[in-house]
């Protein structure tokens, strides 16, 4: 493996006790020791899950990018949950090699679980709840997978019960056949009763008693036509509106922490993979969080980070985030994004928050970048013994 990343990550220690400083959200973070021979003092650090959400492109079945040891859990996409219960296969069943491979590095393998059509929600809801949860343990048992993480983004404040009640069969089914099976789910990112938006109506105790963790998909919390000047998944200084809170991390992860009635070892942040496109938008001043002109466009990190170079590179302390600005006639133009720095940051703060880990939108298994790898180790130490299967 490279050793040039790892190196630089020990450079890193020390700036992302000022950047979590500057952020407004707490003290000094220490990263994970060095590493030890024996598995007792692994296991011990053993405390964050790392859930890695697969594949970025539908259908494929690539790992070779994967670094097992920094993995914890992999969730392949998908099955889907029909009104009447049954179980749908849009990705067929996993490769037997891919289930054995993630196996042999002690990685457990997760299925996630779909529902496309708001009509099949209420009617699987309402009448086929066990049926859904029996033909989801089938699926799992039949492809000797480890859990599944329930995603049915369909919901409404009809069903609100109807969902927490199914959480409730799917940890009883689950449970009662194996208890060591891993269930997630994967959450609304706004809960807050003064947003527009905030699904604020579920019983997030029952959830957190249900599951073995819940992720908040954070990931883009601010799309390109938020309305102002951004990083896409801010930590902190985010603004709200009249009708929204902030779209920043600290802001929405608050909420949680008072939903789930303090198990925030439940919680994964749920985190864009490294890299991940960042904004470049046209906007009226060259000042942070300036009103835009039109909606932001996408752009890879090499452009952001080249045009960085070409107008220099400025730091957002609260966001986390890099961004430039240049003028263009009567116009700015800023570029904002996530590098290293800010997803560094994102991690430390899991480990100040104390929470469970992170769910990360999207490995791709053929291209994921080393450095992800690295600092997910540098934040959280080894997340397994080396060696270590899972029968």
């Amino acid at each position: 493996m490279v050793n040039g990343p790892v190196m630089a990550s020990a450079n890193l220690r020390w700036r992302r006790r000022h950047f979590l400083q500057a952020a407004g959200i707490g003290g000094a973070l220490g990263i994970a020791g060095r590493r030890k021979a024996h598995a007792q003092d692994a296991a011990a650090r053993l405390r964050k899950t790392v859930y890695g959400w697969f594949p970025a492109h539908f259908g494929s079945w690539e790992t070779s990018a994967i670094q097992w040891d920094a993995l914890t859990h992999i969730c392949f996409r998908s099955v889907v949950i029909n009104g009447d219960g049954s179980v749908s296969r849009p990705a067929g069943n996993p490769p037997r090699a891919f289930v054995d491979a993630a196996h042999q590095h002690g990685v457990r393998v997760c299925v996630l679980v779909w529902v496309n059509m708001q009509q099949d929600s209420d009617s699987y809801l309402a009448n086929y709840r066990q049926q859904a949860a029996q033909n989801l343990l089938a699926y799992v048992r039949d492809n000797g997978l480890d859990g599944v993480a329930y995603d049915d983004e369909r919901w409404t404040a009809a069903n609100g019960p109807l969902m927490s009640q199914f959480l409730q069969t799917l940890s009883r089914t689950f449970k009662d056949a194996n208890p060591d099976y891993h269930l997630a789910f994967a959450a609304p990112p706004v809960i807050s009763a003064n947003d527009r938006y905030g699904v604020n109506w579920f019983d997030w105790p029952a959830a957190a008693e249900a599951v073995d963790a819940i992720v908040p998909m954070l990931y883009t919390a601010n799309p390109p036509s938020i309305g102002w000047t951004t990083s896409p998944e801010p930590l902190a200084g985010s603004q709200p509106t009249q009708r929204t809170v902030a779209r920043d991390i600290v802001t929405l992860m608050a909420d949680y922490y008072e939903a789930v009635a303090g198990r925030r070892d439940k919680l994964l942040l749920g985190v864009s993979a490294f890299p991940w496109p960042g904004y470049e938008f046209r906007c009226r001043t060259p000042e942070r969080l300036s009103p835009i002109l039109e909606r932001g466009v996408s752009r890879p990190l090499d452009y952001l980070e080249a045009q960085a170079r070409k107008y220099g590179k400025r730091r957002d302390w609260k966001q986390q985030a890099a961004w430039y600005v240049y003028q263009d006639g009567d116009q700015f133009v800023q570029g904002w994004y996530d590098d290293e720095q800010s997803w560094a940051a994102k991690l430390d703060y899991v480990n100040q928050e104390e929470l469970g880990g992170v769910g990360i939108w999207v490995l791709d298994g053929a291209s994921d970048a080393p450095a992800m790898w690295d600092l997910l180790r540098a934040a959280f130490g080894p997340v397994k013994p080396r060696g270590e299967e899972i029968a």
